[in-house]
């Protein structure tokens, strides 16, 4: 099974600045710096997604039982 994940880290004190790392296990690793715009898209995406029924592998190659959003306390 291929493991991916995304990780979008604030790199200043005021949320203007953001790095986006893509972790992919076959094809490594990814980083670019996105804007606060961008990660609010990406987030409300991945937060609305309506994974199939019954768990089945998603359009996107994950399965949606598997799909997590972890916020920072």
């Amino acid at each position: 099974m291929r493991v991916t994940q995304t990780h979008l880290i604030a790199v200043d004190d005021v949320g203007q600045r953001f790095q986006k790392r893509y972790v992919d296990g076959c094809l490594g690793r990814y980083e670019t710096t996105v804007s606060p715009e961008a990660v609010r898209d990406e987030v409300v995406s991945r937060l609305t997604h309506q994974s199939p029924p019954g768990g089945s592998v998603s359009l996107n190659g994950v399965d949606g039982d598997q799909d997590r959003f972890c916020g920072l306390r």
